[in-house]
């Protein structure tokens, strides 16, 4: 994410500008109807108001913005600077700061400054809310605290200067008490996502991780369904033979206070049977699964980014991620702090170390060929590892009371 502001000409590819912007990242934009001056939101809760044709920053108002994502609007007549709540906001998928596709990369403004155009923002995945919007007729922008100050107050102690997100607790309701729905590249704390998540029962999956909002495109059955449902289908077959183990399949995780994971596949220890996770009293897991499968296109997904950093940082002690579209399947086991890859052994399988007797034939598995897939796991179970630990897993059940007591498992309303 940049911090800067870059102001370009629309004729030619070069940089007229470099703007210093915001310390931990900039929402959005708005330029005056004459292109003389623009409005930059941040994260960091202010509004600055810039000259176009010198650079210079003329006005700053800080703490202002009550949220994440505000889109400053030049009211038509004298009035206060507004800014429209994120949850009121329609915009188009993708990358850009305009309503087009034409206008993704510039954000033409102005009539007198239509040569400048402004490439101030961009992410690596799809977004809703920031774009570039101005009121037809406005020609002043008034501050909302004090429409008489000039100058450039000093900068906000409270700002943090970190690209990280900064998840945020909500501020306002909508008018009409509703609670405001999830939308992808929303920034907030844990509590709130759960909150707009369950007022959504339609939403069938969705993902915060490191703060962020992450809300899928639609399955496609070629290049996630079908694997999704192999890799299901492999779990579940040692599940059947190994009691104290349990399968998951888009469940939802509390990994921390930044991250709740919803992964296509994960596996753990069951708590009864000396297990690390804890099952919530709405039934989340909490705490990080022994392993987690997820199916991704290829290494730019963020299933290889921020989510398995987010992983590792909690725990998870196997991470497997079928890269569909690269024909590969990486298996990470945690080992002193980070992940390592588990290589195949000299017979091409692949077995785990957290749960003795799970194998996988990988190149079965990516041909589709679930037959030989059940069969190595057959020979996974029938290994004497396989049966030492289910020994030790019967060894290692206590009560549902005794958990209770511990506070592994909530009591049931």
């Amino acid at each position: 994410m940049s911090h800067k502001i870059h102001l370009w000409s629309a004729k030619t590819p070069e940089l007229q500008k470099e703007l210093p912007g915001h310390p931990i990242g900039i929402a959005s934009l708005t330029f005056t109807p004459d292109g003389k001056k623009f409005a930059s939101a941040g994260f960091d809760r202010t509004l600055k108001l810039w000259d176009v044709a010198t650079g210079e920053e003329l006005l700053r108002f800080r703490r202002v913005l009550r949220h994440s994502l505000p889109a400053p609007l030049f009211t038509p007549r004298l009035g206060p600077l507004r800014t429209r709540p994120w949850w009121s906001r329609r915009s188009s998928r993708g990358l850009s700061l305009a309503n087009d596709r034409e206008r993704a990369t510039h954000a033409v403004a102005g009539s007198e400054h239509e040569t400048h155009a402004l490439n101030l923002f961009r992410v690596s995945r799809s977004w809703h809310g920031p774009r570039c919007r101005a009121g037809p007729k406005s020609r002043m922008m008034v501050s909302a605290i004090s429409s008489r100050e000039s100058g450039v107050p000093e900068a906000d102690p409270m700002a943090v200067p970190t690209p990280r997100a900064i998840p945020v607790e909500p501020t306002e309701a909508p008018s009409n008490g509703a609670i405001p729905p999830l939308e992808n590249g929303d920034r907030l704390t844990r509590a709130e996502f759960e909150r707009r998540y369950e007022a959504m029962p339609e939403l069938k999956k969705a993902e915060l991780i490191e703060g962020v909002v992450h809300m899928p495109s639609p399955v496609r059955q070629r290049y996630h369904g079908r694997q999704h449902s192999h890799l299901n289908f492999w779990l579940c077959a040692y599940e059947g033979s190994t009691p104290g183990v349990e399968v998951g399949d888009n469940s939802t995780v509390r990994l921390d206070l930044d991250n709740m994971p919803q992964p296509d596949c994960l596996f753990f220890i069951q708590p009864e049977h000396g297990g690390r996770v804890r099952i919530g009293e709405k039934d989340y897991i909490e705490g990080a699964p022994d392993l987690v499968a997820e199916v991704a296109s290829s290494s730019a997904s963020y299933d290889l980014g921020d989510k398995l950093k987010a992983y590792r940082r909690n725990g998870a002690r196997e991470h497997v991620v079928w890269r569909v579209l690269d024909r590969q399947i990486d298996w990470f086991v945690l080992h002193a702090e980070r992940y390592k890859p588990l290589n195949p052994a000299a017979d091409g399988i692949l077995r785990s170390t957290v749960f003795p007797g799970l194998w996988l034939d990988p190149a079965a598995l990516m041909r589709g060929d679930v037959n030989a897939v059940f069969a190595m796991v057959q020979q996974g179970l029938n290994s004497p590892e396989h049966t030492d630990f289910v020994a030790r897993l019967a060894g290692e059940k206590v009560t549902a009371t005794k958990l209770t007591k511990l506070g592994y498992l909530d009591k049931k309303p």
